[in-house]
């Protein structure tokens, strides 16, 4: 009679054979979120260039099914989590000596699912960028069409075909460029966002799009709040025209849309709100240190670490993903060792923003334009996108200041917001100026002195 552990000498090699093909195919899934990123940089750059319908509705067609092979992975993963955790509490029963076998293939299971979690982080950061040049690089409008809690995966089936569908009439009209939502971290509400290619346009329209099976058939409804002034009502009505879609919603809302469509109304007013009449002298390109920005993450990626100090109390600093600091409290040591290093005076009250806060945390994404849009070379942003390289700048937040009392200009930090005084003028800068502001100076290599300045001319 055979021992157990002898029945099981099978599953005890197959284990071994396991952990060699998921540390292999581990590498070949990193090197493809590498390609991933590459080919959609590479097609950001290609719409910035053309910004036609017709490579818009090719570029977001490719992300969407890039994307939904990615969110696929996920799904298995954690399906196949809890049976190897499973399987291998039976092998280790039998076989003590497989501890340690067991320890490395899930956390290389870990790693995986980690890497699928990225490929879907790059994808919808590729998502913003077309977003971001829809809008013309406007803040204020993603702050109003923003969600913190849409973070679902994609809705497959009749629903994502009618989506599909009705982007694919509208760009074949060649009068609208319109965006699949469910692509972005930046667009939360509505399932369609849409701009004419021509004419005068104030606000983008945001639909939902509703799809219903009647026998053999299928239906498919828009609706969206109209917003009431002259140039969106035309633009509305426009879209429908062109689209041979019946205005208004013929049938009567479940609970659900209902509760979207009150959704919309509500973000209308917020785009009204956020967009009439105001003009903002916030940079959000690149400035005087966007070279050093390239440099530094350059040199990290060679050398495994770089920084560099462009002016008194500013600090970039790179790592690459192998030579990051082993500490699990992230950016905020990164800033005090910056500190203890001697890059800032002593007594510092350092702030910091790091692109692994600003890939991993969606709330970024409405104020600070995607890495797929830097004003870097694509190689450079492809290492960012993939984490293969973290950038984090750090400064004193008492730069600013400095800064303006340099101008005479009187500055008050007031939960985050900005005001600033000279003389009997006075200036606001809400939280959407000032998050883009620090965003131009981490990534766009904006100078403090340069927005200062800037800031002053507009008072």
């Amino acid at each position: 009679m055979k021992s157990a552990s002898a029945d099981c000498s099978w599953l005890i090699t197959t284990s071994r054979w396991l952990v060699k093909l998921l540390a292999q195919r581990l590498e070949r899934e990193r090197d493809r979120n590498k390609l991933f990123a590459q080919i959609a940089c590479q097609a950001v750059d290609l719409f910035t260039a053309l910004r036609t319908p017709e490579v818009l509705q090719e570029v977001q067609e490719g992300l969407l099914l890039g994307l939904l092979e990615a969110e696929e992975q996920i799904q298995k993963a954690n399906v196949r989590e809890a049976h190897r955790r499973k399987n291998w509490g039976r092998l280790t029963w039998l076989d003590p000596a497989s501890h340690e076998r067991r320890g490395r293939h899930l956390r290389l299971a870990q790693l995986l699912a980690s890497i699928f979690h990225e490929r879907r982080n790059i994808i919808r950061q590729c998502g913003d960028a077309l977003a971001w040049l829809l809008l013309h690089h406007n803040p204020r409008q993603f702050e109003a069409l923003f969600s913190a809690s849409r973070n679902h995966h994609l809705t497959r089936g009749l629903g994502l075909d009618g989506v599909r569908n009705v982007l694919r009439s509208a760009h074949e009209t060649g009068k609208f460029l319109a965006l699949n939502a469910d692509l972005t971290r930046c667009l939360g509400f509505g399932d369609i966002v849409v701009i004419p290619t021509e004419g005068r346009w104030i606000r983008p329209l945001v639909y939902e799009v509703k799809t219903h099976r009647l026998g053999a058939e299928v239906e498919i409804e828009l609706f969206a709040h109209r917003i009431h002034h002259p140039i969106d009502e035309q633009f509305d009505l426009s879209f429908y025209e062109a689209l041979n879609f019946q205005e208004g919603v013929a049938k009567k809302l479940t609970s659900r849309a209902e509760r979207q469509w009150n959704e919309l109304g509500e973000r209308a007013r917020m785009l009204i709100d956020f967009t009439h009449g105001i003009v903002s002298n916030v940079p959000v390109r690149s400035g005087r240190w966007r070279k050093v920005v390239k440099v530094v993450i350059e040199k990290a990626l060679h050398y495994g670490t770089a920084y560099d100090c462009p002016e008194p109390n500013l600090v970039y600093r790179a790592f690459r993903r192998d030579q990051a600091p082993p500490t699990k409290r992230g950016p905020s040591s990164t800033a005090e060792l910056i500190v203890n290093e001697a890059l800032m005076p002593s007594g510092s009250r350092p702030a910091w923003l790091s692109t692994d806060q600003f890939i991993h945390d969606d709330v970024y994404s409405k104020a600070i334009p995607p890495v797929a849009l830097w004003d870097l070379p694509r190689p450079v942003r492809c290492a960012v996108l993939t984490g293969d390289v973290i950038l984090i700048c750090v400064w004193d937040f008492s730069v600013w200041k400095a800064e303006f009392e340099r101008l005479g200009i009187s500055f008050t930090d007031v939960d985050g917001a900005w005001q600033l005084s000279l003389g009997e003028t006075k200036a606001h800068l809400d939280l959407i100026e000032v998050r883009t502001v620090l965003g131009a100076v981490a990534f766009a290599g904006a100078s403090p002195r340069d927005v200062v300045s800037s800031l002053a001319k507009s008072l």
